[in-house]
């Protein structure tokens, strides 16, 4: 096994549980067998600068999250597989493996042919581990990107008064994820290129949604995000789908645990 095919690095048991756990709620449950190869419903699990990266969009696209966390030792991660695919299963198969460790840090290994490795570190005898295949990555050319949704819905101006709408179900998954990943629940809204968005969070947990103003006031010069979190979004932005691509066979990137998402 060659560096480029896999990428193995050290990180906080906690932060990759609650990474998974507040990007879950945003994972679709079952995607149908007629939807688009295009991404939505999956989580990615991306190995960004020097940190890991949680991104998932929901089915409709109209909701997208981004969690980060540091890496704490990695030897050469800026090489190697750069992100993998996850259905819902396989993110609670991993998210339940971890609360049951009793350790502080885990390696995480991304793996051409062997998937994503979860190990704990620092123990002598018998360390635990779990394994699951990822999904095929997405070959639709019009496949979603979270981290372009979460940028887009960043750059939107702030209002500097509104009277919103917003839908019980989005405010409870978002609640969700705040919980997941211990902050209080945040929300900004403002004009995201030509509709209203929602920015959730801050920094290290950033989530968008689309919404609907139902009386809003002129917007003001600050963007609804403008911080930390920015260029690691730029950085984990998908390249364009390869001209017939979508024919070449995906190997082991086929989750075979569970029903589908």
């Amino acid at each position: 096994m060659s560096v480029e095919d896999s990428t193995l690095v050290v990180v906080a048991r906690a932060a990759l549980e609650g990474a998974l756990r507040a990007a879950l709620p945003h994972v679709a449950r079952k995607i149908p067998e007629d939807a688009p190869d295009d991404g939505a419903g999956l989580l990615r699990l991306a190995v960004v600068q020097d940190c890991v990266m949680v991104l998932a969009s929901a089915i409709d696209r109209k909701r997208a999250i981004a969690v980060r966390f540091t890496v704490l030792d990695g030897d050469s991660y800026s090489d190697g597989v750069k992100s993998m695919w996850l259905r819902r299963s396989a993110v609670e198969a991993l998210a339940t493996f971890l609360a049951g460790s009793p350790v502080e840090r885990v390696s995480l290994l991304l793996d051409e042919r062997e998937g994503v490795t979860v190990q704990e570190t620092g123990v002598l005898y018998g360390p635990q581990m779990a394994r699951v295949a990822p999904a095929a990555e997405p070959m639709d050319e019009d496949r979603v990107d979270a981290a372009r949704l979460l940028l887009d819905g960043a750059h939107g101006v702030l209002y500097q008064d509104a009277a919103v709408e917003m839908d019980p179900a989005v405010v409870r998954t978002f609640a969700a994820s705040a919980a997941a990943w211990q902050i209080p629940l945040r929300v900004r809204v403002g004009d995201g290129y030509g509709r209203s968005s929602f920015i959730w969070g801050t920094d290290a947990c950033l989530g968008w949604s689309a919404g609907s103003v139902l009386l809003q006031a002129p917007v003001t010069g600050e963007l609804l995000y403008d911080g930390p979190s920015i260029p690691y979004l730029e950085e984990a932005l998908l390249p364009p789908v390869l001209v017939g691509s979508a024919g070449l066979p995906a190997g082991l990137r086929v989750y075979e645990g569970g029903e589908d998402s």
